[in-house]
C-alpha cells in the first residue's frame, strides 16, 4: 500500500502514528483510573463475583491448585448438592462439585468482609451466606465466550496468585491497563484526524473522564477485554483506510476484530468500518457512483451480519439456564420499536453517564439530559465537519468513526439492549466524533478555548458523579 501523501504536510492524517499521550495527560489518566479502581468497593462492579468465579474455575480445570485443593483422599465427598447455577459452572469448566462450593465460599467470605450484602439494595442473606445464589439467584457468567477468562486465569497461574482478594486486585489492575490503552488509542486516532494536539486531547479526556466508562474499566468484566481489542481494531482500521502501515495494518485490523468478537459478541460495531476500509481499498478509481454503491452495499451487508452474529452468539434474556437459545428474528420489530421509546433513551443515558449500586440508584434527570445535549451538539458539529471537510484524509477518519458508532447503535437496537456498557466498545470513535464537533468547526483561534471547555466540563462532570453519586451510594447510604 502506498503512503497517502497527496495532502500537504501537516494536513490531517499526516501526524506520526507513534504519537503517544503527553506525559501530563498520561499521569492524569493513570491517577484517575487508580481512584476508581480503589474507590469502587470489592465485588461492587456489576456481576464481578461471577466473572471472578469463572476465572477461578478455569484455573482449576487446567489442573492448577491455585484456588482450592482437591480433597486429600482424591475422592469427592458423598451427598454434595449443587444448585442449577453451580451445576452449570461445574459442567462448563469440568471442575469437581467440591471445588465449585469451596471457590464460591472463598468469594462470598470476601464479599461479607466488604459488606456486600449491606451495600446492595436487593441482596438479602447478610449472615451466613456461602453461595453466590444468595446474592443473585441462578446467575452465572459461564455462558460467555471464554477468551477473556482464560487470559485472566493464565495470568493468575503464571504469577501463582492464590488469595481471592489479591486475585481481585490483580485482575482489576489488568482492567486499569486496558483502560489506559483505550485512552491512548483514542488520542492516537485524534492525531490522525487533525495535526493539532488539542482535538486528540479533548477526545482522550471524553473517553477517560466519562464516569461510567472509567468505573466499569476498573472492575473485572469481559467487556473490558472486548473494548481494548475493539479499540485496537479501530486504530488499525483507521491506518488501513489512510493507506498507512501496509500489510501489518490489515493483519492487525482483522486480528483485533477477531479477538474482540471472540471476547464478547457485542463488539460488533467494528465490522462496519472494516467493511468500509476493504471497499475503499478495492473500489478506488471505479468512479464516484459505483464507489458509493459498493460502499453502501457493503455497509448495509455488514450491519445485517453484525445483527445476525449477535443474535446467534449472544444469549437471550435469562429465564433460566436453558435460555441460552438466542432471541429469534421475530423479535426484531419489537426491539426496534423500543429504540425510539422514552425508556430506551433514558436507560442508555443513565447507564452511560452514571448509575450506582448495581444500576439501582441514579442521578438527577436534569444532569442526564444536560450531558446528552452537550454530546449531541458535539455529534452535530462532527457531522458538519464530515460534510464540509476539505481534506479527504480527515473525512475518511470521521467516516470510520461514524460507521463504528452507527453500526453499534444499530446492533444494540436490534438486540434490544440499551445498557451503555454495550456501546463502550466503540467509545474511542464516539469520543473522537464529539471532540471533532467541538473543535474542528471553530476558527483556529478558538480551538484551544474549546478544548479547555471540554476538559473543564468532563472534569466537573466526573467530580460531581464521584462526590454526589459513587462515594455516597457506595459508602454512606447502604441498602436496607
Amino acid at each position: 500500500m502506498a503512503q497517502a501523501s497527496s495532502e500537504p504536510e501537516g494536513a490531517p492524517g499526516q501526524s506520526k502514528s507513534g504519537d503517544g499521550l503527553p506525559v501530563w495527560l498520561a499521569l492524569a489518566v493513570v491517577l484517575h483510573g487508580l481512584v476508581y479502581t480503589f474507590i469502587v468497593p470489592p465485588w461492587m462492579g456489576e456481576d464481578e463475583p461471577w466473572h471472578m468465579e469463572y476465572v477461578r474455575a478455569l484455573t482449576l480445570s487446567s489442573g492448577s491448585q491455585l484456588v482450592v485443593p482437591l480433597e486429600e483422599t482424591g475422592e469427592e465427598p458423598e451427598g454434595i448438592y449443587l444448585s442449577q447455577s453451580q451445576n452449570e459452572v461445574q459442567v462448563t469448566t469440568g471442575i469437581s462439585p467440591s471445588q465449585v462450593l469451596k471457590s464460591q465460599a472463598e468469594i462470598t467470605t470476601s464479599m461479607q468482609a466488604h459488606h456486600f450484602w449491606e451495600r446492595v439494595d436487593f441482596a438479602g442473606w447478610e449472615h451466613g451466606s456461602d453461595t453466590l445464589d444468595q446474592a443473585v439467584f441462578n446467575h452465572v457468567e459461564t455462558y460467555q465466550p471464554s477468551l477473556y477468562y482464560r487470559l485472566c486465569a493464565t495470568a493468575l497461574q503464571l504469577l501463582k496468585i492464590r488469595d481471592v482478594e489479591l486475585q481481585l486486585w490483580f485482575l482489576r489492575g489488568l482492567s486499569l491497563i486496558s483502560y489506559f490503552g483505550i485512552v491512548l488509542i483514542t488520542y492516537k486516532i485524534g492525531r490522525l484526524l487533525h495535526p493539532e494536539q488539542g482535538l486528540a486531547v479533548a477526545a482522550a479526556l471524553i473517553v477517560a473522564w466519562l464516569p461510567m466508562h472509567v468505573r466499569q474499566a476498573a472492575v473485572i468484566n469481559n467487556d473490558v477485554g472486548a473494548r481494548i481489542f475493539a479499540a485496537g481494531a479501530l486504530w488499525y482500521t483507521s491506518l488501513f483506510v489512510l493507506e498507512r502501515g501496509g500489510a501489518r495494518s490489515v493483519l492487525a485490523m482483522f486480528l483485533f476484530a477477531g479477538l474482540a468478537l471472540a471476547t464478547k459478541a457485542s463488539a460488533v460495531g467494528i465490522l462496519a468500518p472494516i467493511a468500509f476500509g476493504v471497499v475503499h481499498y478495492y473500489a478506488r478509481g471505479r468512479g464516484p457512483a459505483r464507489y458509493a454503491l459498493i460502499t453502501l452495499g457493503a455497509t448495509v451487508g455488514c450491519l445485517l451480519f453484525a445483527v445476525i452474529y449477535w443474535l446467534i452468539v449472544s444469549p437471550g434474556e435469562w429465564t433460566g439456564l436453558e435460555s441460552l437459545v438466542p432471541i429469534g428474528m421475530s423479535d426484531l420489530p419489537y426491539h426496534f420499536s423500543r429504540v425510539f421509546s422514552r425508556y430506551f433513551f433514558l436507560e442508555f443515558l443513565r447507564t452511560s453517564v452514571g448509575t450506582f449500586n448495581w444500576y439501582t440508584r441514579n442521578l438527577s434527570m436534569g444532569l442526564y439530559l444536560g450531558v446528552a445535549l452537550v454530546l449531541a451538539l458535539g455529534l452535530l458539529g462532527s457531522l458538519v465537519a464530515t460534510v464540509k471537510s476539505k481534506s479527504s484524509l480527515q473525512r475518511k477518519v470521521l467516516l470510520v468513526c461514524w460507521l463504528a458508532v452507527l453500526c453499534q447503535l444499530f446492533a444494540m437496537g436490534a438486540r434490544g439492549f440499551a445498557a451503555g456498557r454495550f456501546f463502550f466498545s466503540v467509545l474511542p470513535a464516539f469520543g473522537v466524533l464529539v471532540a471533532a464537533g467541538w473543535t474542528v468547526p471553530f476558527p483556529p483561534a478558538w480551538r484551544d478555548r474549546m478544548v479547555l471547555l471540554v476538559a473543564t466540563g468532563m472534569i466537573l462532570l466526573d467530580g460531581f458523579v464521584l462526590w454526589n453519586g459513587l462515594f455516597p451510594h457506595q459508602y454512606l447510604e447502604w441498602g436496607s
